[in-house]
């Protein structure tokens, strides 16, 4: 087949030929028109290009729906996968899907500019003025040289082969500008390989300067226009409200700890921070279960399942069978489910509270299903207690089912609980796998996890002479 390609060299001629065009098109500008072994354009997902890394697609799925709900008025988890994915791609994660804008101009400005992205490593100190390194990937967009390509895609012809092609505007925030809206884009798949080049109808070859120009003469002339602060954008802020976590790898400079984002998230033009406000979490793995004692507060009593942050994420399945959950729940009136990792609610805003967990409590016929929940300021834990959550009740089947109750959680937050009840069909089902061993009487350790995890082991790596971190209290 034969794609046709057309040369210009000013922006009046680029103009000329885009109003020619006509509309039903989307737009994909690159630095490079880089070829398949056929010689025809391969357009290709960050997901074919940069692999998969599970962990990393878990957290983001999760945190994606989370936002996405808190932001987007009437968002509908059961949405296409497209608008599902949107706010993943426009922020980093991989997926199977491409970038695509119905505004030309946005195209030409990154056909313009050249991407990179290096680890930037900053000396600061939490809000307690302790010192640590945070690690980051700072990225940039640079005016490019030579010769680039801006794609004109037919809509028409993406639906012939089955694809979808969702203009995000119908993800649009109640608040703010995020992203995707200022590019004005469009995700195009979902693609299990490259884009049929049937899907191109024309492409474009200028110098680079040429579509920097025209982008400018439209009002696109810094990253900023494209790619909102924090203080615009409210899906990047809570992005960048989560934890960041402690990395160890054996390296160390004057016992100065390394804290990475909790997702990689490419940060465009990040102010050096010197001290950070008491909403900023550094985490570093610990175990409530080894620093509260079995018989005093805030858990008295409580049996303890030490878990991987991974069974805290994902879509659950059945949630209505119970029934290793519920015999478990026969042995032990208390059980607390701790994840090895800080959950971060993105409705709360900036705050010091953080998820631990979640509890189950039997109480009669009915089992109670709530939060553990952490206060987190900078490096020191520093309370810890329960956030109510809801009812069920145990059928002899072990099946559950809502029973509204007086003391109902009552903050309307229906994702919430239902990722509580989710998190309880993941641990039903690893029950059925039985990779827990008990490591202490009243701690059931999962195979995946360093169960021996503690403050104490954090303190010793401090060379400060007072607390590294202030005593666990519990929530008043």
């Amino acid at each position: 087949m034969t794609i046709k390609t057309i040369g210009v060299q000013s922006i009046d001629e680029l103009e000329a030929f885009l109003t020619a065009l006509g509309n039903g098109l989307l737009y994909r500008g690159q630095t490079s028109d880089y070829r398949g072994p056929s010689g025809l354009p391969q357009i290709s997902t960050s997901f074919s290009r940069r692999g998969c890394h599970p962990p990393h697609m878990l957290r983001w799925s999760h945190y994606a729906g989370a936002i996405l709900r808190t932001f987007v008025k009437g968002f509908d988890d059961g949405a296409d996968p497209a608008t599902d994915q949107a706010i993943l791609q426009h922020y980093g994660w991989r997926s199977f899907f491409i970038d695509a804008t119905s505004a030309p101009a946005v195209a030409c400005w990154f056909a313009g500019h050249t991407f990179s992205t290096q680890r930037k490593i900053d000396l600061t100190e939490d809000c307690w003025e302790t010192g640590l390194f945070t690690v980051r990937d700072a990225a940039t967009y640079e005016p490019a040289d030579g010769l680039a390509v801006l794609y004109c895609l037919s809509k028409k012809r993406l639906r012939g082969h089955g694809f979808q092609s969702v203009d995000l505007s119908e993800i649009a925030t109640a608040i703010g500008r995020p992203r995707y809206l200022a590019q004005q884009a469009s995700m195009v798949g979902p693609l299990q390989t490259s884009l049929p080049a049937d899907c191109i109808t024309a492409k474009i070859l200028a110098p680079a300067s040429v579509f920097r120009d025209y982008a400018a003469s439209k009002g696109l002339r810094t990253t900023a226009d494209l790619f909102p602060g924090p203080d615009e954008d409210p899906v990047l802020a809570a992005l960048l409200g989560m934890p960041w976590v402690h990395h160890d790898d054996g390296a160390s400079r004057n016992d100065l700890a390394f804290f990475f984002r909790s997702l990689p998230i490419p940060e465009y033009g990040w102010p050096f921070v010197k001290i950070h406000d008491s909403s900023v979490a550094f985490y570093r793995p610990f175990w409530l279960a080894n620093e509260c004692p079995a018989d005093g507060p805030p858990f008295p009593g409580a049996t303890y399942l030490l878990a991987p942050e991974t069974m805290f994420y994902g879509v659950p399945g059945d949630t209505r069978g119970f029934p290793k959950l519920s015999r478990l729940l026969s042995e032990h009136q208390y059980l607390i489910v701790e994840m090895d990792g800080l959950m971060h609610h993105p409705h709360t805003g900036p705050t010091q509270q953080y998820g631990k967990g979640i509890f189950l409590e039997r109480v009669g016929d009915l089992v109670h299903l709530g939060e553990v929940a952490i206060g987190h300021p900078g490096m020191r834990p520093s309370e810890c207690g329960l956030v109510r959550g809801r009812h069920y009740r145990i059928a002899t089947d072990g099946s559950w089912s809502r029973e509204p109750h007086f003391d109902d959680c009552p903050c309307g937050h229906d994702a919430l609980h239902d990722h509580h009840l989710a998190v309880a069909t993941h641990l039903e089902h690893e029950l059925a796998q039985s990779p827990f061993r008990r490591v202490k009487p009243n701690v059931l350790a999962h195979r995946d996890v360093d169960a021996a995890l503690s403050l104490d082991h954090i303190k010793d790596q401090s060379s400060r002479a007072e607390p590294y971190f202030s005593d666990l209290q519990p929530v008043a």
